[in-house]
């Protein structure tokens, strides 16, 4: 994607006239701001007041081009610096969970289980304290219908924030079962045309699991009434 981008901004760059060739096409359209020098009277003698209204005309237009130029590729960089990365302000540091303590969470949490393939498994550790702000496991599963790639967020403080919690705050379909109350919603597809779709799920404890799924059919039916389950 980054690549991509950097060869349409040069092929934007490549066909941009510079200013002189700008000048030259457009020199009619300038000329409609030239007028006849003014004669005025100093005493006995006249002088010639040249007139300054084309140099502070071309002198303005050129700063226009100039912005015209410059701006975009400062929003284009500002852009591509953008990151929404988990955390924010939290300082937390990244560990891979053991085996064991993988074996612990998915005792608790059994439907980690039924992901085909595990491609991350990492806890999220307050620098200060070392204390368990967020466990992520990561993995796929195939149906006959359809595939999906899972993001499972298990929440150990609620104070924690990461990038797209506030997404999970405001899902607009609900589901209950034995053990969760259910949210969910779409999102707009990933830039791999992949459909996208959040699920927020808290026990009665209060403990909340947060699932990020992107799937080639925009259908998560498995996912809340079998995966979960």
């Amino acid at each position: 994607m980054d690549r991509l981008r950097r060869k349409i901004q040069k092929e934007i760059k490549k066909r941009r006239p510079g200013f002189d060739e700008w000048y030259e096409n457009n020199r009619e359209k300038l000329g409609c701001f030239k007028e006849p020098s003014a004669e005025v009277a100093n005493g006995n003698t006249l002088a010639k007041a040249r007139n300054i209204w084309l140099p502070v005309v071309v002198a303005v237009l050129f700063i226009a081009f100039c912005l015209a130029v410059i701006l975009p590729f400062m929003f284009n960089k500002s852009d591509e610096n953008f990151d929404v990365t988990f955390g924010g302000s939290n300082n937390v540091r990244t560990v891979a969970l053991t085996d064991e303590e993988f074996a612990a969470i998915g005792g608790k949490y059994g439907f980690i289980y039924n992901m085909q393939s595990v491609t991350k498994k990492e806890a999220l550790l307050y620098e200060d304290s070392d204390t368990l702000a967020m466990v992520i496991i990561s993995g796929d599963v195939e149906t006959a219908d359809n595939y999906y790639l899972l993001t499972i967020q298990i929440e150990y403080d609620n104070n924690y924030l990461f990038g797209y919690k506030h997404i999970y705050e405001n899902l607009e379909y609900h589901k209950v079962t034995d053990e969760w109350s259910i949210t969910y919603d779409s999102n707009p597809v990933d830039p791999d045309g992949l459909y996208v779709w959040f699920i927020r799920m808290e026990d009665a404890a209060g403990q909340v699991v947060y699932i990020e799924v992107h799937c080639l059919e925009n259908d998560i039916d498995y996912i809340l009434n079998d995966f979960i389950a």
